[in-house]
Order: structure tokens, then sequence, then C-alpha cells
């Protein structure tokens, strides 16, 4: 949660940030139904 990270860091926000979009995409879907 830091603006230094190393690679791996960033490898794990990457796939975090990557989680909470497809979780936000999915409740927009489901406010779309």
């Amino acid at each position: 949660m830091g603006l230094e990270s190393s690679h791996s860091d960033d490898t794990q926000n990457t796939l975090r940030t990557g989680l909470k979009k497809g979780w936000i995409y999915s409740k927009i879907y489901e406010c779309y139904l």
C-alpha cells in the first residue's frame, strides 16, 4: 500500500485491482439485469 514497492508487490497489486474491478463489474452487471 505504499508508493515504493518491489516488482512482486506490483504484481500482487495488479492482481488485487483486477479482482476489485471484476467485483465492481459484476455488481454493475447485476444492477443492469
